[in-house]
């Protein structure tokens, strides 16, 4: 059964609000702010107890921020979950709703972060064109000049 365009239309809004700068930059802070308390572990071993509080740190965050939503479009959590259940795929807030409710997934988000925050960008290469291909041919080399058939 399709979903109803009010159904739709909360979704759509959601789909706003996730990528909005009021949610990214209050993720991007967190991060930022925390990130770096976070490594990877060998499989098996325990996450330390401070990743776990973090952790609900993060996900009362998320809850204040969708609080403000909810309040903003005149919207119970009931009639949101509703929406969710009725949604289909194309609506990836649905994802990133559960997403933000999953441990492992939060994990990963502040290693991915991490990553991208200690990443350095090679001055003489800004756009990374001269990345190793393999024998010694660089990305940026294999722009240069006519396409050869294969």
């Amino acid at each position: 059964m399709p979903a109803d365009t009010d159904a739709i239309a909360l979704l759509e809004k959601l789909e706003d609000f996730f990528s909005g700068p009021d949610l990214t930059t209050a993720i991007s802070d967190f991060a930022a702010a925390h990130g770096a308390e976070f490594h990877p572990l060998p499989e098996g071993a325990e996450h330390p107890l401070q990743w776990h509080s973090r952790y609900l740190e993060y996900c009362g965050m998320i809850e204040r921020q969708l609080e403000g939503f909810l309040q903003q479009h005149g919207c119970t959590s009931e009639r949101l979950y509703a929406a969710c259940r009725e949604g289909d795929a194309s609506h990836t807030c649905i994802e990133y709703l559960l997403a933000s409710t999953e441990y492992l997934a939060f994990l990963q988000l502040m290693l991915d972060f991490q990553g991208l925050s200690s990443y350095e960008i090679d001055e003489d290469d800004p756009l990374g064109l001269n990345v190793d291909l393999g024998g010694g041919r660089p990305l940026g080399g294999a722009l240069d000049g006519p396409l050869e058939a294969s």
